[in-house]
């Protein structure tokens, strides 16, 4: 996802759903991170400063209050010529930032009160704007269980490649958990024999299809899922073909989407978070 950010410190923000976030950034100073629970500047909240005071330090800042929990000189370590590429990550209250291509961080803080991470801001200020590059492919593995991995979406669509021998199962729901009203998309179930579109975790399936060998278990297969005002369509992304399509003339707003593999299968999936930013 690529964006920009005035000379203004106000942020823009965008949902994350794991531990880290990488991206470049060219600005000629104060880069600036923000963590927060809401899609706002909200207490509590976790501050990461590249290039602050001129260019010359970087820090991590708790609540919007001095002093810093953590500070570093970096001298020029922000071009306004050149993008270059930062990391945060957190988990549990450890907060740490470094350098693209460095694994030692420049900064780290164990907070004593930590909080839900789901959104990330960017923005610059004190003279300075930027332009942002924001790594939105997020990769992870599924085991042979039947709860959900939810993860917040962005858009009214989801890219994804999915790698496993059956039963790799995405849910479409308006919160994070199994809840009703819900969508189920199922590729490759009955052991690579068929997929199906599924309401409310009720049968019969809204959609039936034959699907033979649609997944691989040694390689990945790519596909894409739209909704738009209760039309779901399920696409292979290579052919563009459609899979599978269903219109729910009860459609419900959906804010996070699940994956699972059951029934002995094991999945390994790679999306895009940030598919389609600027759609509504």
């Amino acid at each position: 996802m690529e964006l920009s950010t005035e000379d203004d410190v106000n942020y823009t923000f965008f949902p994350v759903s794991n531990g880290s976030v990488e991206f470049k950034v060219k600005a000629k100073n104060n880069a600036h991170v923000a963590l927060t629970t809401q899609r706002k500047q909200s207490d509590p909240m976790l501050e990461v400063f590249f290039g602050g005071w001129k260019n010359t330090k970087s820090a991590i800042r708790r609540d919007r209050k001095e002093p810093d929990k953590a500070e570093i000189e970096t001298p020029n370590i922000l071009s306004s010529t050149e993008f270059r590429g930062f990391w945060i990550r957190w988990d549990r209250g450890s907060i740490a930032a470094g350098r693209e291509g460095e694994d030692t961080p420049l900064l780290t803080w164990e907070d004593p009160e930590p909080f839900p991470i789901t959104f990330v801001g960017v923005s610059t200020g004190w003279g300075s704007t930027g332009a942002w590059k924001i790594e939105g492919l997020i990769e992870f593995s599924t085991p042979d269980k039947p709860q959900y991995n939810f993860q917040p979406v962005l858009a009214g669509s989801l890219t994804f490649e999915c790698c496993g021998s059956h039963d790799c199962h995405i849910a479409l729901t308006p919160g994070p958990a199994e809840m009703d009203p819900m969508y189920e998309i199922i590729l490759g179930g009955w052991y690579n024999k068929q997929s199906v579109i599924r309401y409310c975790r009720k049968k019969p399936d809204k959609v039936t299809v034959s699907t033979p060998k649609l997944l691989d278990p040694d390689n990945f297969k790519k596909f894409l899922i739209e909704w738009r005002k209760g039309k779901v369509t399920v696409r292979d992304r290579d052919s563009d073909k459609i899979i599978m399509e269903w219109q729910d003339f009860t459609s419900f707003g959906i804010t996070h989407f699940g994956l699972r593999t059951i029934l002995g299968a094991t999945g390994h999936w790679r999306f895009n978070h940030f598919n389609n930013p600027g759609a509504s």
